[in-house]
């Protein structure tokens, strides 16, 4: 199976210990970015767990490369 066939419709949502691997920001950058509106919230998932949407991660990154390469 190609990657493209793996390649789902659905949300993909992602622990934080992955957002901060995939970003490289730390833990306290993140929620300080979170709180002043500058990164994605995360959503609850269940009442004892909250998880980041990908695709918004995934937006977040393209935003700060396309800023950086227009500036």
């Amino acid at each position: 199976m190609s990657d493209q066939d793996a390649k789902t419709d659905y949300p993909v949502f992602l622990p934080l210990d992955e957002v901060i691997r995939r970003t490289s920001l730390s833990r306290s950058t993140i929620h300080n970015m979170v709180a002043a509106g500058e990164f994605p919230k995360p959503i609850k998932v269940t009442p004892n767990r909250a998880a980041y949407v990908e695709a918004e991660i995934i937006a977040w990154q393209a935003a700060i490369i396309s800023r950086c390469r227009t500036a």
